[in-house]
Order: structure tokens, then sequence, then C-alpha cells
């Protein structure tokens, strides 16, 4: 996105854009061990328990690596979920055409 307008704010679309991208190019280390260790089998975690809380409980990541990934990923799901609506936001007002 160099040489257009970057808005700061993450709460701009644009901005939202990219502080999820300069969060996932911080966290793409921690990523990448976090799937070596899924790979390996080294964190195997329960179908109740999300990988990076097993590799936390293990040792595989420490808990500011552990919210580092979290802080990442909550980032970049708001950027996809832009178009996310609550069914009750689409119902029909009464009364209303459309």
């Amino acid at each position: 996105m160099a040489g257009c307008y970057r808005p700061q704010s993450a709460e701009d679309p644009v901005g939202a854009l990219q502080h999820a991208i300069d969060l996932l190019s911080a966290a793409y280390p921690l990523h990448k061990k976090l799937q070596v260790a899924l790979k390996s089998g080294q964190v195997k975690p329960t179908a109740s328990e999300h990988a990076i809380d097993a590799a936390l409980r293990i040792g595989v990541l420490q808990a500011d690596e552990a919210q580092t990934l979290r802080t990442a990923e909550a980032a970049r799901r708001k950027v996809i979920d832009v178009d996310d609506f609550d069914k009750e936001e689409l119902t029909l007002a009464a009364g209303k055409i459309r």
C-alpha cells in the first residue's frame, strides 16, 4: 500500500487492514513455531481447546507469545468479518418495503 493514503486508526477499514497486516507480520515467527509444534505432534489440543492454549499449557509458547498470537488473530478476524451481520440487523422492520 506504498504511495497511497493510509489512515492510522484501526477503526477505519483501511487502517484496520494495515493494523492487521502489521500484527500478523510481527506474529509470523510465533505462528510458524506453533504450526511446527502442531505438525510434529508436540502440541495436541483437546476437542474443546484452542491450539494456542494447548501450546501455552505445555510450554511451547510463553504467555506473552500466546497473547501476541491472539491479538493478531483478533485483528485478522475483524478485517475478515466486515460483512458479518447479526440476523436481527437484516430483518425487515415493520412497515418497511424492500
